[in-house]
């Protein structure tokens, strides 16, 4: 039986790093436009920029269940792990997100649409909104809409992988298992966890997915004009953490 339908919590992870504008966007969508019962776990890797009191405010109201403050920035896959070991597992999946997704107000909601999809597919690892709709029009991201490799009814499956998504807890389990014990892996401080977690899930023979009856927003990455601020930070890093890998991999490690 799929616990989903039990209507326990389901654990909704998301790590942020000073971007106030659009976490405080992005968990404001997903407080109001959520109607499934939520674990809401946040990491903060060491903000700066008024995060951190934005955060502790959440809490105090009870709007977030946990709520962890990291001391320093301890790069993507360590605060990622973190937030995991909170999990209650009360449901058979979980979300991991990005703290500049919108999510959208539908009924039924947009986590029981996931939920739904990836019941009706067994193969799905990771199932994610459908920000392609919106988004599809940003010139530099032209390349993310022509790697679709098929369609099946309501889901597209993609050699890419991204967050706002539901990952089943078998899935979480086995790749846990496959490194020892963590979930995300990577060795520079901004790796790429969700190609790391791909492609550790495709190695046993499991799909990423994209379901395309729910249409949301990637805040900031692709709007420059309603975050230009988050917009270049993001380019930014997105540069530092290329020139992290190129190193790694001239160097062999």
């Amino acid at each position: 039986m799929n616990n989903f339908l039990k209507g326990q919590p389901i654990d909704v992870l998301m790590l942020t790093y000073n971007r106030l504008e659009c976490v405080s966007y992005s968990i404001s969508s997903l407080l109001q436009n959520t109607l499934h019962p939520m674990n809401v776990i946040i990491v903060d890797n060491a903000s700066t920029d008024g995060t951190r009191e934005y955060l502790i405010a959440l809490k105090e109201k009870g709007l977030i269940q946990e709520l962890i403050l990291n001391d320093t920035n301890l790069g993507i896959a360590a605060a990622k792990n973190q937030g995991i070991e909170k999990f209650k597992w009360q449901e058979d999946f979980c979300i991991i997100t990005d703290s500049d997704i919108a999510f959208p107000k539908m009924k039924p909601d947009w986590i029981t649409i996931l939920n739904e999809t990836m019941v009706r597919h067994p193969r799905l690892g990771m199932l994610a909104p459908d920000c392609d709709e919106i988004n599809k029009n940003v010139e530099e991201d032209q390349w993310w809409w022509d790697k679709r490799q098929f369609k099946k009814d309501d889901l597209a499956i993609i050699p890419v992988g991204f967050w706002g998504t539901m990952v089943s807890k078998e899935i979480v389990d086995a790749i846990k298992e496959k490194n020892q014990g963590e979930l995300f892996k990577c060795r520079s401080l901004y790796g790429e966890t969700d190609e790391q977690f791909r492609n550790s899930m495709q190695s046993i023979g499991y799909w990423v997915g994209v379901c395309l009856k729910i249409k949301t927003y990637n805040l900031g990455w692709d709007d420059k004009y309603k975050f230009p601020k988050y917009w270049m930070w993001k380019k930014q890093q997105r540069w530092i953490a290329e020139e992290a890998r190129r190193a790694e991999e001239k160097n062999g490690k």
